[in-house]
């Protein structure tokens, strides 16, 4: 019996890491990467990142349908709200906790920072 025991365990262990190993190799915030939506069909998911006061990339292009995950690498509080008024808001972006909007419909959304207005960025929908 401990031998089974031992032999389920390594199991059990060995696709835990693999797990690991595949939820990790999504990356480490590049553009590009897919997500699966609940209902088991391919999203596209695009990334962006806040980092010194600034969107990176500052513009970018996705299709529709497409979600855009902001993630702020900053210490300050960021946000990314549209320019025209209530298109979207990714509320306040804390540093490490990813916020993510939808782009359902074709058109160019500029958006900024309500905290730094200075902080622009664009995505181009198609």
């Amino acid at each position: 019996m401990t031998v089974k025991l031992g032999i389920a365990l390594s199991t059990l262990a060995a696709v835990l890491v693999a797990a690991i190993g595949l939820a990790l190799a999504g990356g480490d915030g590049g553009s590009g990467s897919s997500a699966t939506s609940a209902g088991g069909a391919a999203e596209k998911t695009t990334k962006v990142t806040v980092a010194d006061f600034d969107f990176e990339p500052p513009a970018i292009e996705v299709k529709a349908g497409s979600k855009v995950t902001f993630t702020n690498k900053d210490s300050a509080v960021h946000t990314a709200t549209s320019e025209e008024e209530g298109l979207f808001d990714s509320d306040d972006l804390e540093q490490g906790k990813p916020r993510s909007v939808s782009f359902d419909k074709p058109g160019t959304f500029a958006y900024y920072c309500v905290y730094h207005a200075t902080m622009k960025g664009e995505v181009v929908v198609k």
